[in-house]
């Protein structure tokens, strides 16, 4: 009671003893929930899931600038379609941030 009490205080979050019997530790970093009964495999799997859509994230990434390198795409796109490649790149280098962010 006195772990989930000290806790409850540090994320900032009141839910009175015995109401749901489950705490959450949240890793305020990454906004991701960890059960605390989450165990060497469950981790593993979140790394390797984290590293799989790091390494998508990226391939996706190099490809895009590679088309925007590309000054026949360039020339001949449309300027609506070439600004939604250049907002993909920035959605793209965030959504690398924040994987990065969860190792």
């Amino acid at each position: 009671a006195a772990r989930a009490a000290l806790a409850d205080t540090v994320n900032g979050i009141h839910a009175p003893a015995g109401e749901g019997g489950l705490l959450v530790v949240s890793n305020a970093l990454s906004g991701r929930l960890i059960p605390p009964h989450a165990d060497a495999a469950t981790v593993d799997a979140d790394r390797a899931r984290r590293e799989r859509d790091l390494a998508a994230a990226r391939a996706q990434l190099a490809a895009t600038e590679a088309r925007l390198a590309d000054q026949a795409f360039v020339g001949k796109a449309p300027a609506a379609v070439v600004a939604g490649t250049e907002r993909r790149v920035a959605e793209l280098r965030d959504e690398i941030r924040r994987l990065e962010g969860e190792g």
